[in-house]
């Protein structure tokens, strides 16, 4: 049996790589140290000695766990990240091209490379872009990103015209076809947007997580929350300031973005987050737009097209569905984190602000169907702190 591990010390350090070689009681550790001046991370391929890295903003590979390394001469434009794809780890990975929406992807550990040919605007630049796969349709990509007006070098980005780019593919990245979403050219302003920050960003998702979904739907089926929250300029636009204003929409394709349609159960509440597990598709509804704060609602749903509320024994006023994940029995693990943000009156006083953002931890699961959840009791004190809830999950297959 053959691992690896890897040390990444210092920026502008040294990288120690470890091999080892495990026969019966041996132990033979083979190491080798490599200098460099802006390896971040370093990503390797499963079950291989192949590794990919970036150095001086160019893709550089080893073949023989980082004894060697060579230039990547298929990629010749500048990297700023490297992604092994998590469903084809043993042989996908792509890399993001420098302030473009452009990606190279490797399907054979690193030996030949290919440009994704993704036709985005060319008025903006991305401040952030994330590439998704499907769990087991190779042919299919995503690309979304958060595009803002080009600037100079060292500028601060005009993030009150920035807009949402999202992409997909079905014939792995020969061709992509833009996923226009309703409401992009629909949104809405403060009359006083002079005063706030306006935040704008899609977040979509295959519906499908594995092979082992249980949900109802196409495998093509994506489902995108497009939302436009405006902060007031408090606290130097602090992430604590109150949300003026909240604009969100839930919308799904069959047809890789050809037609987009909104969710009619939505189509009049504030949708804040949604998930998608592998027997659920979980949505979170916010009661007043103008207040974070407001209690939050919970859809459960097996095929995207009927939602039932859950019961959930206490109101949920916080956002949790990034933490949120379902078991081997089919429930539902949802941790809640709470502020005491309103437990104080006086919220211009910036030492008590400071101190409003104490959080404590609750955790909630739910019964099989994914409809009624009760607390975890060994949650339950109301100590400041964390609960920090462990689990074991299946490797992408």
């Amino acid at each position: 049996m053959r691992l690896f591990e890897w040390v990444v010390p210092l920026l502008l350090g040294s990288i120690t790589i470890q091999k080892t070689y495990a026969k019966s009681n041996e132990y033979q550790p083979e190491v080798n140290k490599i200098k460099t001046k802006s390896t971040l991370k370093i990503s390797p391929f499963d079950d291989s000695t192949t590794l990919l890295r970036i150095e001086d903003n160019h893709l550089v590979i080893s073949e023989d766990n980082g004894a060697t390394w060579n230039n990547v001469k298929d990629v010749k434009d500048e990297i700023s990240w490297i992604e092994i794809d998590p469903f084809n780890n043993k042989g996908r990975a792509f890399v993001t091209v420098k302030g473009e929406i452009n990606y190279y992807m490797t399907n054979n550990m690193g030996k030949k490379w290919t440009h994704l040919n993704i036709n985005g605007p060319k008025d903006k630049e991305p401040v952030i872009c994330d590439l998704k796969t499907h769990p087991f349709k190779q042919e299919y990509l995503m690309v979304s990103c958060v595009l803002c007006p080009r600037h100079e070098k060292g500028d601060i980005p005009d993030y009150q015209n920035c807009d949402s780019f999202v992409t997909v593919s079905k014939d792995q990245g020969k061709s992509f076809n833009e996923v226009n979403l309703p409401g992009k050219d629909k949104k809405k302003h403060s009359d006083n947007h002079d005063q706030f920050s306006i935040f704008k960003a899609t977040s979509c998702e295959f519906a499908k997580i594995n092979k082992d979904s249980k949900l109802a739907i196409d495998d093509s089926t994506i489902i995108c929350n497009e939302f436009q929250e405006a902060l007031s300029d408090e606290e130097d636009h602090d992430h604590m300031a109150p949300i003026f204003d909240m604009n969100s929409k839930l919308y799904y394709t069959n047809d890789f973005g050809k037609n987009v349609q909104e969710f009619d159960k939505f189509k009049d509440m504030t949708v804040s987050s949604f998930r998608v597990l592998e027997s659920y598709i979980v949505v979170i509804t916010q009661d007043d737009s103008h207040n974070k704060f407001s209690p939050r609602r919970i859809w459960v749903s097996n095929d995207a097209k009927s939602f039932t509320e859950a019961y959930v024994p206490s109101q949920i006023r916080y956002e949790t569905t990034g933490f949120m994940f379902e078991d081997n029995l089919g429930r539902i693990i949802l941790p809640i984190s709470r502020s005491n943000e309103n437990d104080n009156n006086d919220n211009n006083d910036k030492h008590n602000r400071r101190k409003q953002k104490k959080t404590f931890s609750e955790v909630y699961i739910s019964d099989s169907t994914g409809t009624k959840f009760s607390l975890l009791d060994s949650t339950t004190s109301r100590g400041h702190g964390m609960t920090c809830l462990l689990y074991t999950s299946p490797s992408p297959r």
